[in-house]
């Protein structure tokens, strides 16, 4: 199933140290990557 969306939650008490999502990219979800990347360096 194609995920187009990630959320996550943090709250006031604790931190994120990693978050993992399993899966493969698609070519245009790579390229929409690389282009937000690029827009906020």
């Amino acid at each position: 199933v194609p995920a187009t969306r990630v959320r996550i939650d943090i709250f006031p008490d604790g931190g994120i140290s990693r978050l993992r999502l399993h899966g493969s990219l698609t070519a245009r979800g790579a390229e929409q990557l690389t282009t937000r990347t690029e827009e906020i360096s």
